[in-house]
């Protein structure tokens, strides 16, 4: 996967309604417990796959929170 050149915007995420967040939390948890589960039995090659969905999902959401920010006036 190519990263966009510094400085390139990003499009727009797409809005999330409030149950679709939810859910994306929700998968995150799971995510978080299996995560776990596996490092914890030394199955370190499933993790990474579990790790990558995460980092996606939290990306993901970032970018949204960050959309959805009002901005502060500066004083």
């Amino acid at each position: 996967m190519q990263q966009p050149a510094a400085g390139a915007e990003q499009p727009a995420p797409r809005i999330l309604s409030t149950a679709e967040i939810q859910q994306k939390l929700e998968e995150n948890a799971m995510l978080i417990k299996a995560i776990n589960e596996r490092q914890s039995v030394g199955n370190l090659k499933d993790c990474i796959k579990y790790q990558q969905k995460l980092q996606e999902n939290l990306m993901m959401l970032a970018a949204l929170a960050d959309a959805q920010a009002v901005p502060q006036n500066p004083q």
